[in-house]
């Protein structure tokens, strides 16, 4: 479950209901959607997803995101909202061989954008 600070992330505050980018809220979301990796399949509510930080007055409450405007809020545990999953960035969920790999690859692009 994400941190508060990691569910914020996916806020775009310049819109609304919900407050995400396309990227979060693909416009084949729902019913109909076969194919969960397509990005046009995904859906953001417009209601609260709870993160995995708690409330240090009352550690009976946890910090969640109402993304219908982008709000965080609290809430009791007990009560009900989604659970979004956020992915740190990608070159960290790779192995040490795949990041050498990529680094490598990056230096390449960024010397032969330096000779044009």
């Amino acid at each position: 479950m994400p941190t508060i600070k990691e569910l914020q992330t996916l806020v775009d505050y310049e819109r609304f209901n919900p407050a995400v980018s396309p990227e979060f809220d693909g416009a084949a979301c729902g019913l109909g959607c076969i194919d969960l990796s397509d990005p046009s399949c995904s859906c953001t509510l417009m209601d609260g997803y709870w993160s995995s930080t708690q409330l240090n007055a009352d550690l009976q409450r946890a910090l969640g995101v109402k993304f219908n405007l982008g709000l965080v809020a609290h809430q009791p545990k007990h009560a009900r909202a989604a659970v979004r999953a956020v992915r740190d960035a990608v070159l960290q969920s790779f192995p040490a061989r795949g990041q050498e790999e990529l680094d490598g690859a990056a230096t390449k692009l960024s010397s032969s954008q330096g000779s044009s």
